[in-house]
């Protein structure tokens, strides 16, 4: 999606990445995704999306992360904001998803 922007008044974003949600979830691994904002929201280029998992923080370009080295069978929540050059927007909501049990699956 391109977006036109006047950059009179440059801020940072004013929305949360909409959409959040888990579409895969393993013993170890968990991936989630996200929508880009609208454009009216978004008050400049997104430079990168700051991705977060209880305590690690990361940061992607892209609209998905996949967690990695989480403990098997355990609760987790995740949120995610974006960035432009002037700062963070608002964090999404927390979703919650607890990772699978290890074993083969039979």
């Amino acid at each position: 999606m391109f977006c036109y922007i006047l950059l009179l008044n440059y801020k940072a974003p004013s929305g949360a990445p909409p959409d959040p949600s888990v579409i895969d979830v393993a013993p170890t691994t968990a991936t989630c995704k996200w929508n880009s904002l609208p454009c009216e929201e978004q008050n400049g280029p997104i430079r990168l999306y700051e991705v977060q998992v209880e305590e690690l923080t990361t940061v992607t370009r892209k609209l998905y992360y996949k967690f990695v080295n989480l403990t098997p069978f355990t609760e987790y929540t995740w949120s995610v904001q974006a960035k432009n050059d002037v700062g963070y927007g608002p964090r999404t909501t927390g979703i919650s998803f607890t990772t699978n049990k290890t074993g083969k699956v039979v």
